[in-house]
């Protein structure tokens, strides 16, 4: 049995490069299974002492079959902590469920995707009535009605808003998880036609993002113009990513 170990440490030893790769995508895996959320700095340690118990075998000279098993062990923890400082580093504020609709004023950063009841706009929030600026999202996706407003403009819209929709069954697709390492805090309806803003300068990256849509999104209206709603659609979706110009049917038939 230990003739049979050492062989396959020794075979497996050479394709490191390899498993290296699947321990720490296997140790982000773990996080995310966890059932409650555990603190940074013990994951930080860990992969720091796991880390360090390889590169100390290794200058010792110790059998693969030892030092092997340590390296996949600094990956899996690597991937433990890795995974905890994404979610750190996204970590935004989340819109409550609130009891009545209300005033957000915000500024466009993205034309997301047609919707059945709208288009689908990425927002900036800059003011939401009833809550304070620590309480607010960074990132908000909301369905407006009428023709969406172009990445840029300022915007004050009258709607419903509401956390990231959780899973529609259990083991079923997270859209809220999704929604949280995009930094979407929440989601909004507007109840009527948006109108426009008076917004203080937004932060230059803000205004750098929205510079980059805005040229995206311009780029898809020419190439719609030219080429007629439903083929520069599906030509403008897979150029800029953007879906404002296709059907529901033909978003049903690509996703089916």
């Amino acid at each position: 049995m230990r003739a049979w170990l050492d062989d396959q440490v020794a075979a497996q030893t050479l394709r490191w490069r390899l498993w290296a790769p699947v321990a720490f995508g296997a140790g982000a895996a773990i996080y995310f299974a966890l059932r409650s959320e555990p603190a940074l700095w013990p994951l930080l340690m860990g992969a720091t002492f796991a880390l360090a118990a390889w590169i100390t075998a290794r200058r010792r000279g110790w059998a693969r079959r030892l030092t092997w098993p340590l390296l996949m062990l600094a990956c899996v923890a690597g991937g433990l902590a890795a995974a905890k400082v994404r979610t750190e580093m996204v970590a935004a504020p989340i819109a409550p469920a609130l009891s009545e609709p209300t005033v957000i004023e915000a500024w466009v950063v993205d034309v997301d995707s047609p919707g059945q009841r709208g288009a689908r706009i990425v927002i900036a929030p800059v003011w939401i009535r009833g809550m304070t600026p620590e309480q607010t999202p960074v990132r908000l996706r909301a369905t407006v009605r009428g023709e969406p407003p172009r990445p840029g403009e300022a915007i004050r819209l009258f709607g419903i808003l509401n956390p990231p929709p959780a899973p529609a069954s259990p083991g079923a697709y997270d859209f809220g998880r999704n929604a949280f390492f995009q930094g979407m805090g929440g989601v909004a309806f507007a109840l009527g036609e948006t109108r426009r803003a008076d917004l203080a300068p937004a932060p230059w990256r803000l205004r750098l993002a929205m510079a980059v849509n805005g040229a995206r999104y311009a780029l898809a209206e020419r190439i719609v113009a030219r080429l007629g709603e439903r083929t520069g659609g599906i030509a403008a979706a897979m150029t800029t990513s953007h879906e404002t110009w296709i059907s529901q049917e033909d978003m049903d038939v690509m996703r089916d």
